[in-house]
């Protein structure tokens, strides 16, 4: 998740919701772009939006398609009136065609924030979308990624694991009370011998430069799902393995480096290679880390999860996996992976 992206997250002050019973188990319009999501509903007058989804973003909807397509609005809460300003206002979607349509969020009546200038500052080359669907969306219920038949999914309440799916936990930031808090997910991953905790992020992008294009020199389009690792890990990674590729000035804008790690270990799979975006201690360490439960190193992303049929199940603070691409079983390996701390 680039920046721009990052701050858009901290718009989200809403605690997590007990599960959502009324929650369809059906397919939504969704469209798979270079592993990115996108979900596009369509209203019974014709219209239609096209939002970015993303498990460790924000939730808004821009303010000019508001005011283009005269979508209604009602006065924000407190709480978002100090995060955005006296005249914070959150956005009601119209009526949407039954066989094209998203959950509302389950917080605030099914309201989206309204967010000015949300395109400001956002990396050269990216897709015009009309909003996000981050964490506060996702919160409360479960998902289903199925990359390779290119499908997501809301699963029923009653939704249940096959057995040949694997289990990880995921953490998650709680309320001082111990309830539910905010919806951002922690996932333990190990690489090079490591457990690092990172944050499960769908979202996480990149813009590849032309020079970072050619040396890749595959038929991907330059916006992209990435994974992405602080500073410390990343000179630790170069130092420690002067083997790994390194691409200098690989994304637009931000001039971020990318590394390739060659195996990510995930739910008993080894996948990689992997390419990492560097990015400052701060993005993550200082601001991030607010909002998860521990302490994380960076994200991890749908250049990982594409591997995978993946659920998430919020109200159980667990993540399910199924390999339907280039996986290696651990087990198989005859290596004993160690357990995380």
């Amino acid at each position: 998740m680039p920046l721009s992206l990052l701050l858009a997250a901290a718009l989200s002050t809403t605690a997590a919701p007990a599960a959502d019973t009324k929650a369809t188990g059906t397919s939504l319009p969704a469209r798979f772009e270079s592993d990115l999501v996108y979900v596009a509903p369509t209203f019974v007058d014709g219209n239609s939006l096209l939002f970015y989804t993303d498990t460790g973003g924000g939730y808004f909807i821009d303010s000019d398609v508001v005011t283009q397509q005269g979508i209604a609005t009602v006065p924000g809460s407190e709480d978002l009136r100090r995060e955005l300003g006296p005249n914070a206002m959150l956005a009601r979607l119209p009526a949407q065609q039954e066989d094209r349509s998203i959950p509302l969020g389950i917080a605030d009546d099914g309201t989206i924030p309204v967010l000015a200038n949300a395109k400001r500052g956002k990396l050269p080359g990216m897709r015009p979308v009309d909003g996000m669907l981050g964490a506060p969306w996702f919160a409360g219920r479960i998902w289903t990624w199925d990359f390779k038949a290119a499908q997501f999914r809301v699963e029923r309440a009653d939704w249940a694991a096959g057995s040949t799916a694997r289990r990880v936990p995921l953490g998650f930031k709680r309320a001082p009370d111990g309830s539910a808090g905010l919806a951002y997910p922690r996932i333990d991953v190990r690489i090079d011998g490591k457990v690092l905790p990172l944050l499960f992020d769908t979202g996480a992008m990149t813009v590849l430069a032309p020079a970072a294009l050619a040396v890749l020199n595959d038929a991907a389009p330059a916006q992209r799902a990435t994974s992405m690792i602080v500073d410390t890990v990343f000179q630790a990674w170069r130092k420690a393995h002067p083997e790994w590729r390194v691409i200098e000035a690989a994304q637009l804008g931000t001039g971020s480096a990318m590394i390739e790690v060659p195996e990510v270990e995930i739910a008993g799979w080894r996948v990689g290679p992997v390419w990492f975006t560097h990015r400052a201690n701060r993005n993550f360490h200082d601001f991030m880390s607010r909002m998860t439960d521990t302490r994380i190193e960076g994200a991890i992303g749908n250049n990982v999860f594409r591997e995978f049929r993946m659920t998430l199940d919020y109200p159980n603070a667990a993540a399910h996996f199924v390999c339907t691409g280039r996986c290696v079983d651990i087990a198989e390996t005859g290596i004993t992976p160690q357990p995380a701390p």
